[in-house]
């Protein structure tokens, strides 16, 4: 699980993707949810991950994340 200080837009284009959402706590697990193509998910500074559902086919998403005040992706980082 990571996290970012940004505003995140996900699409999934291609199969099924599992969103873990921590607890607020970190690495604590609050909610698991799939998501498939045409979903979209936003998220600010949550705990995260991202787990392909299927051992066979791939998924795709596309994200566009926003950076906020002092947000670090990368080491890089989004200016204010």
């Amino acid at each position: 699980m990571h996290k970012t200080n940004t505003l995140d837009y996900c699409f999934v284009v291609e199969g099924g993707l599992e969103l873990t959402l921590g607890s607020g706590k970190q690495g604590e697990v609050g909610e698991k949810r799939i998501l498939r193509r045409g979903e979209v998910v936003m998220q600010r500074g949550a705990w995260h991950a991202w787990r392909n559902v299927s051992k066979t086919e791939g998924a795709r998403m596309v994200c566009v994340a926003v950076g906020g005040e002092g947000a670090i992706e990368g080491g890089m980082e989004f200016p204010a």
